[in-house]
């Protein structure tokens, strides 16, 4: 957990909530979400826990907590009637530092509450606190967040800190022209020797690049991977144009080239889609290559797939995406470099805005964007977008390109060499709406297998090295000492 901060707070502004809207399903108020809890003050034995918790509508009628503290020798239970209170807050004052309500992530201002005079020598309480707001005679209660105190310490959510890991990885497409290439036949280690580096690594969401129908058909992921891990299914989804005009639609999941497969086990789909930039007007340089799921002769290699994900027991969402940007060059004579990486970078950016304005989650943007830091295509429209790389976040990052052309089972090659250059050179990345915690942002480079005959390490698996990016989903406890203030006032009894 963060260590605790300690600073000096006060609340100012208060904005009284009121109800004027006739209850209905498309007006009432969402309930208050909880944020955290401050130390008020402690004194002898004593100390006084403020919770905060943050309102995103001005309709209600007052706003309040449940709150049910279990220790080693008892229970209190504090309930809405006691709680309540009719005034919320629009920003805190911490150390000459003025933080609104929105800094927070709230739409609407900030609700307080404290107990006080709760003993610090009970050993370990923790506080099952649950967010609520009156409306139109009804009590509208929010998620349940578990906070322990012990003793006179903040030990933070109980169900947190969760780590939160994504890997972004171009498998190499097989094409297999039928004359049983290297490719081909090595796929089937390869898979299997991928599967077993996402199960180690107890990967949350997986998004692969150049996952092609043919490397489906041959791919040998264990028994394992398949129980957790499902696939993004987006059977019946159209690929909208520029326009917003329908296209095709998807009838077999083969024709997804940039799949994202998440763990079962943690989370539900909430929505999904995929952009098809051909579909979607864009000049983007496809692959030649014909298979029975292609329209038009189009591999759509080059696509945006999305999904927004719910965690099954925090309730917390997460938008996942991964695309594959044009090859910045190509010496191929009907596929001639156009300067059309910027207009891909501007579409993912637009997309991903979007959705991030209709859920308000955090966003996550993989794929090989085929184009460099220091170039000005691709990855640094979407970075103009609005958009953080991870890998700058990280404290110890991998500095590494993560490309490397010589790989044994690539066509023309006999052995694999490892990348040669320095991360401004990278063609994969994971780039994120808003600032992350992350806490390690790894380009795999010195993994090794045994029992192969085409795989000895992970330069075996592909000409691009997997990256595993992973991040805190935890809040930082605000353990803050408060001047004289307004709020509601309990007493622990």
């Amino acid at each position: 957990m963060k260590k605790l901060i300690s600073i000096i707070l006060s609340l100012v502004f208060c904005i009284s909530v009121l109800a004027a809207i006739p209850v209905s399903a498309e007006t009432a108020p969402s309930a208050p979400v909880y944020y955290g809890t401050q130390q008020v003050s402690v004194e002898g034995n004593k100390q006084n826990i403020r919770f905060i918790s943050l309102v995103d509508s001005a309709l209600g009628t007052s706003v309040g907590y449940e709150i049910k503290a279990k220790y080693s020798t008892g229970e209190k239970t504090f309930n809405y009637e006691e709680t309540k209170s009719s005034v919320v807050y629009s920003s805190v004052i911490a150390d000459s530092i003025t933080y609104g309500f929105d800094d927070l992530g709230a739409e609407f201002g900030l609700m307080t509450m404290v107990i006080e005079g709760i003993p610090t020598n009970i050993g370990a309480i923790d506080f099952a606190v649950t967010p609520c707001v009156e409306y139109g005679g009804k009590v509208i209660a929010g998620e349940t967040r578990v906070v322990r105190y012990n003793g006179a310490k903040c030990e933070g959510k109980v169900e947190d800190p969760r780590e939160i890991s994504v890997m972004s990885f171009n498998v190499l497409n097989v094409w297999d022209d039928g004359e049983n290439k290297l490719e081909g036949i090595s796929v089937k280690d390869r898979s299997n020797a991928t599967s077993k580096l996402v199960l180690e690594n107890n990967l949350d969401f997986v998004c692969f690049q150049e996952f092609d129908p043919l490397y489906r058909e041959n791919a040998n992921f264990s028994s394992d991977f398949i129980n957790k891990y499902s696939e993004l299914g987006l059977v019946g989804k159209t690929c909208d144009d520029k326009d917003g005009e329908n296209r095709s639609t998807i009838s077999d999941q083969s024709r997804i080239w940039n799949p994202i497969f998440y763990d079962n086990t943690q989370y539900t789909v909430v929505a999904s889609g995929v952009f098809d930039f051909v579909e979607c007007g864009l000049d983007s340089v496809e692959y030649s290559y014909e298979h029975s799921f292609a329209d038009g002769g189009k591999s759509d290699a080059r696509s945006l797939v999305w999904g927004v994900f719910e965690h099954i027991t925090t309730g917390e969402k997460y938008i996942v995406s991964n695309t594959h940007f044009s090859a910045e060059f190509t010496d191929t004579a009907d596929l001639k470099w156009t300067d059309v990486s910027k207009q891909e970078g501007e579409f993912v950016a637009q997309k991903m805005n979007a959705l991030y304005s209709e859920y308000g989650c955090p966003v996550i943007v993989c794929g090989d964007y085929n184009t460099r830091k220091v170039n000005t295509n691709g990855y640094n429209t979407v970075r103009a977008g609005g958009f953080y790389d991870t890998w700058d976040m990280a404290a110890e990052p991998t500095d590494s390109s993560g490309y490397h052309e010589e790989c044994k089972n690539r066509s023309g090659y006999t052995d694999s060499k490892a990348p040669s250059s320095n991360n401004d050179y990278a063609l994969d990345h994971i780039l994120s709406k808003t600032k992350l915690n992350v806490t390690s942002y790894e380009i795999i480079t010195d993994k090794t297998f045994t029992g192969y005959t085409y795989v000895d390490s992970v330069l075996d698996l592909s000409d691009h090295c997997p990256v595993i990016m992973s991040f805190m989903t935890q809040k930082q406890e605000l353990g803050i000492v408060v001047g004289n203030t307004k709020d509601k006032t309990i007493a622990w009894r």
